[in-house]
């Protein structure tokens, strides 16, 4: 019974080796894989700008970058990368921030004139109106006509209001002491936004409860419009982790840091003295010490895109900035109704096409754009004329062979049964006492049972060293019968 089952398990053994050689070359192909890597070079190099200066030379008041981060903010700054795989050390650069704050929940209103359910001249149609008047934290104080026609919804006569103010402050030494336009931390522009949607459901209230129940009191609307108060200013921006990889460049600033004006080192060049003087103001990083006085003093000329710590703004290109966002940005935007008070009267259809992009850009988030416009700005000081080059390194993606240990187990487990197989077989033939010989083929040839084979038959059949011996003393020719006769020197046997 054991034999039995020593024979069988024998058996499934060499069935196991049968099945693992079958998936052996497919296997052994997945051992060694051809994959690629970067590997820097030192024969290119990649070049990104930053900005130490800006305005030495150009006073632009980049109203073109500002509408490039309303109309196409995702444009990027210039660049150099001659692979597909460039990465640049950190650094930082001039630039510009926005903050934005969503103060929707301090905004106060008061309503009166609530007038519900009267109807509509000319017509049998009733509609409610109301006048609120809202006040927010940033100063806009807006009269908005609430109505609704439907019985459904709220409209207003007013979609978006905006209110710029400049900032400013004293800079120079004694004797040459002027404004310039920004304040002590870099800021330019203070910026206030009332944004309402164009309805609003009263989700099955009569409209005397939605909107006229504010008529005697101050409180949070009901009809709640988003309120920011923002601000647009000079900073430093810190990149850490730019690179061009996968066919794009990633390069948003990784840090934003308010900047510090070194106000008594603001200085008019000597060529550019006369009327309507501006500074050039020294600034350095706010979370950092002052450079020493030697690096923000310039005895005559314009200043060099130097760096070290200490950045250079020319007064005029931030004054052109107030002048352009004071012009382009304070704006209402309003529905029908006449013009009053500065509100230019016209609907969101009718209204410039800047006016209609700032409020829909980005969902209405007021927050986003800014940041957007704010991004813009500092590409295009980045890439301006006191621009200086950041270099980086350069990756070329080279082939290399990998070795993957993890397939070589298929080998080691077939190589392992195999010797266990041939073990198994070598002990049963043991066992039964079988002759080991098929490595020869001489036994088939020496026991033989035909006529005339009596010189082999008293040969051992296990004994292959006793076959080899005789065999040597064998000739074989092939007869005209077609069969193979062998002879010794005493005998012929035909085969």
């Amino acid at each position: 019974m054991w034999s039995i089952n020593y024979r069988a398990l024998l058996a499934n053994l060499g069935a196991i080796v049968v099945v693992l050689a079958i998936a052996t070359d497919p296997l052994t192909n997945q051992i060694i894989t051809v994959r690629t890597r970067p590997t820097t070079t030192t024969n290119a190099t990649a070049s990104i700008g930053a900005a130490y200066a800006y305005g030495l030379q150009a006073k632009t008041p980049l109203s073109d970058a500002m509408l490039r981060g309303i109309y196409a903010p995702a444009l990027q700054v210039a660049y150099s990368c001659p692979s597909g795989s460039c990465a640049w050390p950190a650094f930082d650069s001039l630039g510009f921030c926005s903050t934005c704050q969503e103060v929707s929940d301090e905004v106060t209103v008061q309503c009166g004139n609530c007038e519900p359910d009267k109807p509509q001249p000319g017509s049998s149609d009733l509609y409610s109106s109301a006048m609120c008047n809202y006040t927010t934290p940033g100063g806009i104080n807006a009269s908005v006509q609430l109505q609704s026609t439907d019985g459904a919804t709220v409209t207003t006569d007013t979609f978006l209001l905006t209110m710029v103010s400049d900032l400013g402050s004293m800079a120079g030494n004694e004797s040459n002491r002027l404004n310039i336009a920004m304040d002590e931390s870099g800021g330019v522009v203070q910026l206030s936004a009332l944004r309402f949607d164009q309805e609003y459901p009263m989700h099955g209230q009569r409209f005397e409860d939605y909107v006229c129940g504010l008529r005697n009191f101050t409180s949070r609307p009901m009809i709640r419009p988003k309120a920011y108060a923002c601000s647009l200013g000079w900073c430093i921006n810190s990149f850490a982790a730019t690179r061009y990889q996968d066919g794009g460049l990633i390069d948003a600033a990784t840090s934003l840091h308010p900047l510090k004006i070194a106000s008594e080192h603001c200085y008019v060049p000597a060529d550019r003295r006369g009327p309507g003087n501006k500074l050039l103001c020294p600034i350095y990083r706010a979370d950092q010490p002052m450079p020493p006085a030697s690096a923000l003093t310039i005895a005559g000329g314009l200043p060099s895109s130097q760096g070290g710590g200490v950045y250079w703004i020319n007064d005029i290109v931030t004054t052109n900035i107030q002048a352009y966002i004071d012009d382009t940005f304070d704006f209402s935007i309003g529905g029908n109704r006449p013009a009053n008070n500065g509100n230019n009267g016209v609907n969101l259809v009718t209204s410039p096409a800047l006016q209609q992009t700032f409020y829909t850009a980005n969902g209405g988030n007021v927050s986003q754009t800014l940041n957007d416009i704010a991004r813009s700005m500092t590409n295009e000081v980045r890439q301006g004329p006191e621009s200086a080059a950041t270099f980086g390194s350069v990756a070329y993606e080279v082939a290399f062979i990998q070795v993957r240990w993890v397939w070589i187990i298929h080998l080691a487990a077939l190589c392992g049964t195999a010797v266990l197989f041939l073990l198994g077989a070598i002990v049963t033939t043991w066992r039964q006492e079988a002759p080991v010989w098929k490595s020869s083929v001489l036994p088939l040839l020496f026991n033989s049972r035909e006529s005339g084979g009596e010189a082999f038959e008293h040969l051992d059949a296990r004994d292959v060293q006793a076959m080899e011996k005789l065999a040597k003393d064998i000739k074989a020719h092939l007869g005209s019968d077609n069969i193979l006769c062998c002879n010794t020197s005493e005998k012929a046997r035909r085969v």
